[in-house]
């Protein structure tokens, strides 16, 4: 792999030897169409039409059909275009200045005079073509050549600019996350070919391509255009530049820093000296730099570009930075988190000489290469070879289950490259055809900081406000890392366009071969885990766990994974105009995937439950009607109604197939120890050799094994959604209008257990008969009578085979598309397009998704974190909010003219909050016990009123009374109305709603050449300064998120059952009300000032 990089690092570098810059023209995906009639209003069949792009020599034609119409389509983007239509008979008139915008549909209609001598021309300016610059109506957000180039854009990462659509909302950490629904089900393509890392559906890294290489980008909602496929909610598209017949090229540097200075004066502050929490922020710098290159190898021929992007980061990372203002924040206070690490020191090999906690420094670093060559073999035949490399180091980024020391976390490296090959071919002038192949390869390997097994410690804490408050902290190793995840595409595609008479067919495949070869270590470490300080330091852990490899490889861990997969794609569409000003788009797209490599069978599970380990994942009915209906009301196109409706299947995780491969109970043994049968830990040993590990029985005797499996029934999830839309526009520069969505979701993953026991062995009739799972004999009591000193249980049911159904098999989750998603919603819309390229728009979105199970990917035990009232799977108790909802969001972005070399980019970004659920810390229903899951129960909300009521009253009780009067009585609890409106009752799901967050980022720049400063001629220079959280800039108090952190869902900590309570014949659990729920804590980083110069010439 590494050679084959440094060979395509090799090959661009040969053309990296002056500076770089702009470009004119990118990848084929933009239509011309329109009507040639006579004066009078009469169609004129047979017409030439004609096409050239002045900067390339790119040509092509087509005649119309016998109504006159005529559509060319895949041309590439940029300009300026002439097109000339002329008709035997006729005059000839030739329109020129056009620009092609990325998946415009450019609308051009000629009225051509019988006099056969007329020669007409109409020169375009930009002004007379301002409908074209705005995103077309209902259907997706594109940002040009302007926009990419004078948008400030945080880290200049392509990523970031998604979050400027409407409908990208939900987690701020998913921003790909369309209209709520499932980051793993959005398209991602670079010039129209996948850039999907196939196993978790995701990028591979934010900086896939360098920014300098983006010639314009696209997010797609409810584009109905069979092209359009493998997406749920959406797409998100890259369009890269190419040369033309100019030289162009062009130098960058960027900076960020904690203070700018010159000749060791200060000049100025990039930040401020602590962040929302007051944490100290060390001095930063981040440095981006590069240059591109573009131009003629051979004029109207051979064109070529490419760029190169760097960036390197020094930047402040705090880990457990524990100090009074942040104890809240962190559930844990200083002299706990001393002692916690004094005894690691003392007992457990930590390395007393290397910093755990506190602020760390962190140097990533990133370089991207990328290429293209642009060749008109003929007037029939354009071929593109377009290539992109990228190499990554990300320090301390692969992160712990529960808030660990330095020692738990991991790094990532990514390797990766790209190459794309397309061939347009124009056959004759009613069949063009466009053939493309991609390879494309790509390793992200997490390393760890340790090879120790994990330990978790539940860690009890009062701070300085009186509240009590539990949370487990982590040492030794990560849970994932090592790993080391490979993968290879073969992709082709080929699009056929064909004019018969009035209709215009789309025709094609699309599919895609990919090989993984991943060593994958989940779990596979160990895990000790400590009720308590006291019993870390007593070397006395409650419980030991462990997926032990039954054939383990030198390395410890169980052998690699290999797999095969292929995505098969058909489609057809035709295209034709009932009425001149009426266009209808109706098509069929078929998509299939198919796992090519067999699990190994395990007899056992077949005997016991009647299911195969050797079902591979596949799907081969998804049949995907779309119908979209086009309405320019009085033909101007200023007034337009947009109709469509559509299905769409998204493409499978493949992690999905790979979790089946090493779970099949034939690789792994599931190790569950407690009590006497835990072995004393020796943490000291295993950092020195982690095979003295403690594994698999000697005696070969396996446990009950932890599988995954694939359902035979098993589905790719489908999307049925529909819009209408309407866009007015005023004056040709001003626009209103509206765009109502709706969408379902069917067949989306989730995982079920097949061995949880069909029946739960009791319900807790306080908790409005809440089934648990664990015979109660299982289930630990609490820790003694005292509820202020009992220790918090962070799992209950501390054996997992307690709740199985079968006791010869461990808990076995099949994959399933039974779970489902909602989707509804409101965008509108205002904007004006500005003279010189500038323009403002203005979005307001109302949302709602809503699902049953909000599991994304990957890791199957993560299904389970939906919250639940007991069962997960009962998915009606369970619907709600997802967990990637949003109900508001809006967004003003544009740019300014350029007035006396001036140029202004801003930004404004409003989103609703993250939506969350008061839950229990503690697994009180044992349907997380073996999984890691100890916080998916939703809370009961106890009545004080009620509890105090009760003459038998526990002492628990009535201190449980007693802490929930004081949540209830709080007045910074944001959740403080839910809870009085559910008294008595199960939380419901995901129906409190963190604060809407606002942003502002500013980008200034000053152009110094030939217009301001004569004799420059084609050169020129930029200077630029950027702020990013600019609110904060203006106030301190400003551009902050507002939330409730995860510690402070937690309403209630579980202590056991009750004794008392059981003594009287009550069967209940003990909890302690947590004081800190519903509070907020503010996050996020304070304004941050970014400069740059590049320099350009053309």
């Amino acid at each position: 792999m590494k050679r084959i990089v440094l060979i395509n690092s090799l090959w661009q570098l040969v053309l990296l030897l002056f500076l770089a810059g702009e470009i004119a023209q990118a990848q084929s995906i933009a239509t011309i169409s329109g009507l040639v009639r006579d004066e009078k209003g009469d169609a004129l069949p047979g017409a030439t039409v004609q096409i050239r792009n002045e900067s390339t020599g790119f040509s092509t034609g087509v005649t119309t059909n016998a109504e006159g119409r005529y559509v060319i389509n895949q041309l590439p983007l940029g300009g300026p275009y002439t097109i000339t239509a002329q008709y035997v008979g006729f005059g000839q008139q030739r329109r020129t200045g056009y620009t092609l915008r990325i998946g415009e549909r450019l609308q051009v209609d000629y009225a051509l005079s019988d006099k056969t001598q007329d020669l007409s021309e109409v020169v375009v300016r930009a002004q007379d073509d301002n409908i074209s610059r705005v995103s077309p109506i209902g259907a997706a957000t594109r940002l040009g050549v302007q926009e990419v180039r004078n948008m400030p854009t945080n880290g200049r990462s392509f990523q970031d600019l998604a979050n400027l659509s409407p409908l990208v909302g939900g987690n701020l950490g998913s921003p790909f996350s369309i209209g709520g629904t499932r980051e793993s089900s959005t398209a991602i393509t670079l010039d129209g070919a996948n850039q999907r890392f196939m196993m978790n559906g995701g990028l591979i890294s934010q900086y896939t391509v360098s920014m300098e290489a983006i010639r314009e980008y696209e997010v797609t909602t409810n584009e109905y255009n069979v092209l359009e496929g493998r997406q749920g909610g959406g797409s998100v598209n890259v369009i890269t530049k190419s040369g033309t017949n100019n030289w162009t090229g062009s130098a960058f540097w960027f900076n960020r820093s904690k203070q700018f200075r010159a000749f060791g004066t200060e000049l100025f502050r990039g930040t401020r000296d602590a962040n929302y929490v007051n944490q100290p922020i060390r001095d930063f710098r981040i440095n981006q730099y590069g240059f591109s290159l573009g131009g003629p190898i051979i004029k109207d021929k051979l064109h070529f570009f490419t760029a190169l992007d760097f960036e390197d980061r020094t930047e402040p990372f705090p880990i457990l930075d524990v100090r009074p203002e942040t104890e809240q924040i962190e559930n844990i206070t200083s002299a706990n988190l001393a002692r916690f690490q004094q005894i690691l020191s003392n007992k457990y090999g930590l390395d007393g000489s290397r910093q755990q906690t506190g602020l760390f420094t962190r140097q990533p670093a990133q370089r991207t290469i990328f290429g293209r060559l642009d060749w008109q073999i003929n007037n029939t035949h354009r071929l593109t070879f377009r290539n992109n490399v990228l190499w990554g180091r990300a320090p301390l980024t692969v992160g712990p289950d529960q808030g660990g020391l330095w020692e738990s976390w991991g790094n990532t490296e990514i390797r990766s490259y790209s190459s794309l090959l397309s061939l347009r071919s124009s056959f004759s002038s009613r069949l063009t055809n466009e053939f493309k192949f991609q390879v494309q390869r790509a390793e992200r390997d997490f390393l760890p900081n340790s090879y120790a097994p994990r330990g978790f410690v539940t860690i009890q804490s009062t701070l300085a406000n009186g509240s009590n408050v539990s949370r487990q902290f982590q040492f030794g190793g990560n849970r994932i890392a090592p790993e080391e995840q490979g993968e290879r595409q073969y992709q082709l595609i080929n699009t056929t366009y064909l004019q018969k008479g009035r209709f215009f067919f789309t025709f094609g495949t699309d599919n895609i071969l990919t090989v993984t070869n991943t060593l994958n270590t989940n779990e596979q470490g160990g895990l000790f885990q400590f009720p308590s300080l006291d019993a870390l330091d007593n070397l006395t852990p409650s419980q030991y766990t462990r997926l032990a490899p039954l054939n383990p490889q030198a390395n410890g861990f169980a052998p690699r994974l290999r797999s095969t997969a292929l995505d098969l794609s058909a489609f057809a569409q035709a295209e034709f105009n009932p009425l001149s000003n009426v266009n209808i788009l109706a098509g069929l797209r078929y998509d299939a995937t198919a796992f090519l490599r067999t699990p190994t069978r395990n007899p056992l599970v077949e005997e016991v439950l009647n299911r195969r380990t050797d079902v591979v994942a596949r799907d081969w009915n998804n049949i995907q009607p779309r119908l979209q209906v086009k309405w320019d009301v009085f033909g101007d196109q200023k007034s337009t109604v947009r109709l469509g409706a559509g299905a769409y299947s998204a493409n499978i995780v493949h992690w999905a197939q790979l979790s089946n491969i090493l779970q099949s109970g034939m690789n792994l043994t599931d190790i569950a120890l407690q009590g006497n049968a835990i072995p004393r830990p020796d943490f000291v040993s295993y950092r020195r050799d982690p095979l003295t590990v403690p594994g698999a029985p000697a005696s070969g005797v396996r446990g009950a094994p932890y599988l995954n499996l694939i359902g035979e029934n098993f589905q790719a999830p489908m999307t049925w959604k529909a819009n209408l839309a309407f866009r007015q526009f005023f004056l040709n520069r001003f626009y209103v209008g509206f765009n109502a969505y709706l969408a379902r979701t069917t067949d989306n993953y989730q995982y079920v257990d097949l061995n949880l026991r069909q029946q739960p062995t009791f319900t807790l009739a306080n908790e409005a008969n809440r089934p648990v799972y664990a015979p109660l004999d299982q289930i630990l009591r609490t820790s003694n009578e005292n509820p202020a000193t009992a220790a918090v249980r962070a799992y209950p049911v501390p054996n997992p085979l307690a709740v199985n159904q079968n006791p010869s098999l461990g808990r076995t989750l099949e994959l399933n598309g039974r779970s489902d998603i909602w989707q509804r919603g409101l965008v509108l819309e205002a904007g004006v397009v500005l003279p010189k390229g500038g323009n403002i728009n203005a979005t307001y979105t109302i949302n709602r998704t809503e699902d049953n199970n909000s599991y994304n990917c990957c890791i199957a035990r993560t299904s389970m974190l939906t919250r639940v009232v007991g069962d997960p799977r009962a998915l009606d108790e369970n619907r709600g909010a997802a967990d990637t909802d949003f109900r508001q969001k809006i967004v003003v972005y544009g740019t300014s003219p350029q007035v006396a070399g001036f140029r202004l980019g801003f930004r404004y970004l409003g989103l609703g909050g993250q939506p969350f659920s008061p839950v229990v810390f503690g697994d009180i229903t044992g349907v997380g016990t073996g999984l890691l899951v100890n916080n998916s129960a939703r809370a009961f909300v106890f009545d004080p009123a009620t509890l105090r009521a009760n003459p038998n009253a526990t002492a628990f009780e009535t201190a449980l009374a007693n802490g929930m009067q004081q949540v209830l009585s709080n007045e910074n609890n944001v959740a403080r109305e839910l809870l009085l409106d559910n008294l008595g009752q199960v939380a419901p799901r995901n129906a409190i709603y963190n604060r809407m967050y606002h942003n502002i980022d500013l980008r200034l720049s000053y152009t110094l050449d030939s217009k301001t400063i004569k004799g420059l001629g084609k050169n020129s220079l930029e200077l630029l300064a950027e702020v990013f959280n600019f609110g904060n800039l203006v106030n301190r108090n400003n551009g902050a998120q507002i939330v409730v952190p995860g510690g402070n869902q937690v309403l209630l900590q579980a202590l056991g059952i009750d004794p008392i309570a059981l003594r009287q014949g009550r069967t209940q659990y003990a909890y302690r009300a947590n004081t800190n729920f519903g509070q907020t804590v503010r996050q996020g980083n304070p304004y941050q000032v970014q400069i740059g110069v590049r320099y350009r010439f053309e």
